[in-house]
């Protein structure tokens, strides 16, 4: 087995096999904290996902203080909880009131559609 380190140096060289080979190795642990955070298996394998790529691409900035392993997992912990962040906002994100889907009454029938028809008609008629 090859020495973190080592595949560490091949990576920030360019070494694709290495780049795997340190995915492949932290990939469950890492898959596991995103899914003890966001609780749903769709969502946690997205959030490990942009986390290593994050992780992978900023290889130059692993200055070693703690393992490899804890810093990369430390990334796609906070994608994660980013992820999980903006699933909330969008829930809790009001309609507005009088938005024509949300409004009961409004639509095409009222008028609403041909009349934003007349104004992008009115754009290209206008010299």
């Amino acid at each position: 087995m090859v020495a973190e380190m080592v595949l560490l140096g091949r990576a920030r060289q360019g070494d694709e096999n290495a780049l795997g080979e340190l995915v492949s190795r932290h990939h469950g642990t890492a898959f596991r904290v995103a899914l003890s955070i966001v609780g749903d298996e769709t969502d946690a394998a997205d959030a490990t996902q942009e986390g290593m790529l994050k992780a992978l691409r900023a290889l130059e900035s692993f200055r070693g203080d703690a393992s490899f392993r804890s810093w990369m997992v430390a990334i796609v912990a906070n994608e994660a909880r980013s992820l999980l962040r903006g699933m909330a906002r969008r829930r809790e994100a009001p309609l507005e009131a009088d938005s024509p889907i949300t409004s009961p009454g409004r639509g095409v029938a009222d008028g609403t559609a041909m009349q934003a028809e007349a104004v992008r008609a009115r754009a290209l008629l206008t010299p």
